[in-house]
Protein backbone atom coordinates (compact mmCIF):
# COMPACT_ATOMS: atom_id res chain seq x y z
CA UNK A 1 0.00 0.00 0.00
CA UNK A 2 2.77 2.48 0.92
CA UNK A 3 4.66 1.54 -2.19
CA UNK A 4 1.61 2.34 -4.32
CA UNK A 5 1.16 5.70 -2.58
CA UNK A 6 4.83 6.54 -3.13
CA UNK A 7 4.55 5.61 -6.81
CA UNK A 8 1.36 7.66 -7.14
CA UNK A 9 3.07 10.64 -5.48
CA UNK A 10 6.03 10.28 -7.84
CA UNK A 11 3.71 10.06 -10.87
CA UNK A 12 1.83 13.17 -9.79
CA UNK A 13 5.09 15.05 -9.25
CA UNK A 14 6.37 13.98 -12.67
CA UNK A 15 3.08 15.02 -14.26
CA UNK A 16 3.34 18.50 -12.71
CA UNK A 17 6.92 18.85 -13.97
CA UNK A 18 5.88 17.79 -17.47
CA UNK A 19 2.95 20.22 -17.47
CA UNK A 20 5.30 23.02 -16.42
CA UNK A 21 7.74 22.05 -19.18
CA UNK A 22 4.92 22.17 -21.75
CA UNK A 23 3.86 25.64 -20.51
CA UNK A 24 7.46 26.85 -20.74
CA UNK A 25 7.75 25.44 -24.27
CA UNK A 26 4.50 27.15 -25.28
CA UNK A 27 5.70 30.46 -23.81
CA UNK A 28 9.01 30.09 -25.64
CA UNK A 29 7.26 29.36 -28.95
CA UNK A 30 5.02 32.39 -28.47
CA UNK A 31 8.07 34.61 -27.97
CA UNK A 32 9.83 33.05 -30.96
CA UNK A 33 6.78 33.61 -33.17
CA UNK A 34 6.68 37.28 -32.17
CA UNK A 35 10.42 37.71 -32.72
CA UNK A 36 10.25 36.05 -36.16
CA UNK A 37 7.29 38.16 -37.25
CA UNK A 38 9.06 41.43 -36.42
CA UNK A 39 11.81 41.21 -39.08
CA UNK A 40 9.42 39.53 -41.52
CA UNK A 41 6.99 42.44 -41.19
CA UNK A 42 9.85 44.80 -42.02
CA UNK A 43 10.70 42.78 -45.12
CA UNK A 44 7.07 42.71 -46.22
CA UNK A 45 6.75 46.48 -45.85
CA UNK A 46 10.04 46.92 -47.68
CA UNK A 47 8.79 44.91 -50.68
CA UNK A 48 5.36 46.56 -50.85
CA UNK A 49 6.78 49.97 -51.79
CA UNK A 50 8.62 48.87 -54.95
CA UNK A 51 5.85 46.42 -55.83
CA UNK A 52 3.29 49.23 -55.78
CA UNK A 53 5.44 51.41 -58.04
CA UNK A 54 6.22 48.53 -60.39
CA UNK A 55 2.50 47.80 -60.75
CA UNK A 56 2.02 51.42 -61.82
CA UNK A 57 5.07 51.29 -64.13
CA UNK A 58 6.48 54.20 -62.13
CA UNK A 59 10.20 53.79 -62.88
CA UNK A 60 10.91 57.33 -61.69
CA UNK A 61 10.15 56.28 -58.10
CA UNK A 62 13.43 54.37 -57.95
CA UNK A 63 16.78 56.00 -57.73
CA UNK A 64 20.00 54.14 -57.14
CA UNK A 65 20.55 55.46 -53.59
CA UNK A 66 17.06 54.41 -52.48
CA UNK A 67 17.52 50.97 -54.01
CA UNK A 68 20.84 50.54 -52.19
CA UNK A 69 19.23 51.61 -48.92
CA UNK A 70 16.33 49.17 -49.41
CA UNK A 71 18.65 46.28 -50.22
CA UNK A 72 20.80 47.13 -47.18
CA UNK A 73 17.73 47.16 -44.89
CA UNK A 74 16.51 43.88 -46.36
CA UNK A 75 19.91 42.30 -45.82
CA UNK A 76 19.94 43.44 -42.18
CA UNK A 77 16.45 42.02 -41.63
CA UNK A 78 17.48 38.68 -43.14
CA UNK A 79 20.56 38.62 -40.94
CA UNK A 80 18.31 39.37 -37.98
CA UNK A 81 16.22 36.31 -38.80
CA UNK A 82 19.35 34.19 -39.10
CA UNK A 83 20.48 35.46 -35.68
CA UNK A 84 17.12 34.57 -34.21
CA UNK A 85 17.40 31.04 -35.55
CA UNK A 86 20.93 30.84 -34.14
CA UNK A 87 19.57 31.99 -30.77
CA UNK A 88 17.02 29.19 -30.82
CA UNK A 89 19.80 26.73 -31.59
CA UNK A 90 21.75 28.18 -28.65
CA UNK A 91 19.17 26.68 -26.29
CA UNK A 92 20.23 23.26 -27.51
CA UNK A 93 23.91 24.21 -27.36
CA UNK A 94 23.53 25.37 -23.75
CA UNK A 95 21.98 22.04 -22.78
CA UNK A 96 24.84 20.11 -24.35
CA UNK A 97 27.54 22.47 -23.07
CA UNK A 98 28.58 23.47 -26.59
CA UNK A 99 27.67 27.19 -26.53
CA UNK A 100 30.55 29.37 -27.59
CA UNK A 101 30.85 33.12 -27.14
CA UNK A 102 33.04 35.05 -29.57
CA UNK A 103 33.40 38.70 -28.53
CA UNK A 104 35.02 41.21 -30.85
CA UNK A 105 35.56 44.95 -31.01
CA UNK A 106 32.74 47.00 -32.54
CA UNK A 107 30.88 50.30 -32.22
CA UNK A 108 27.72 49.91 -30.15
CA UNK A 109 26.32 53.21 -31.43
CA UNK A 110 26.53 51.90 -35.00
CA UNK A 111 24.68 48.74 -33.94
CA UNK A 112 21.88 50.79 -32.35
CA UNK A 113 21.68 53.08 -35.40
CA UNK A 114 21.45 50.13 -37.79
CA UNK A 115 18.74 48.43 -35.73
CA UNK A 116 16.70 51.63 -35.62
CA UNK A 117 17.02 51.89 -39.41
CA UNK A 118 15.77 48.31 -39.71
CA UNK A 119 12.60 49.23 -37.87
CA UNK A 120 12.11 52.71 -39.33
CA UNK A 121 9.13 51.72 -41.49
CA UNK A 122 7.44 49.89 -38.63
CA UNK A 123 7.91 52.86 -36.32
CA UNK A 124 6.59 55.19 -39.00
CA UNK A 125 3.55 52.96 -39.54
CA UNK A 126 2.94 52.99 -35.77
CA UNK A 127 3.40 56.78 -35.77
CA UNK A 128 6.26 56.38 -33.30
CA UNK A 129 9.43 58.38 -33.35
CA UNK A 130 12.72 57.33 -31.82
CA UNK A 131 15.81 59.47 -31.92
CA UNK A 132 19.32 58.31 -31.17
CA UNK A 133 22.52 60.29 -31.12
CA UNK A 134 25.95 59.26 -29.99
CA UNK A 135 28.44 62.13 -29.90
CA UNK A 136 31.27 59.67 -30.46
CA UNK A 137 31.68 55.96 -31.17
CA UNK A 138 31.03 53.58 -28.26
CA UNK A 139 33.59 50.91 -29.06
CA UNK A 140 33.89 47.88 -26.80
CA UNK A 141 34.76 44.22 -26.80
CA UNK A 142 31.40 42.42 -26.89
CA UNK A 143 29.55 39.61 -28.62
CA UNK A 144 27.62 41.54 -31.25
CA UNK A 145 25.20 38.69 -31.95
CA UNK A 146 24.21 38.60 -28.28
CA UNK A 147 23.70 42.36 -28.01
CA UNK A 148 21.50 42.77 -31.10
CA UNK A 149 18.45 41.03 -29.61
CA UNK A 150 18.92 42.98 -26.38
CA UNK A 151 18.88 46.31 -28.24
CA UNK A 152 15.91 45.16 -30.35
CA UNK A 153 14.00 44.27 -27.20
CA UNK A 154 14.74 47.68 -25.70
CA UNK A 155 13.25 49.26 -28.81
CA UNK A 156 9.91 47.62 -28.08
Amino acid sequence: RREQEALLQQLQSTQLELEQAVRMRDDFMSIVAHEVRTPLNGLILETQFPKMHLARANDAAFNLDEMHAMVDRDERQIKSLIRLIEDMLDVSRIRTGKLSIRPNSFDLSQLVGNLLQNFAQQMEAAETEVSFTAPEPVVGYWEELRLQPVVSTLRT
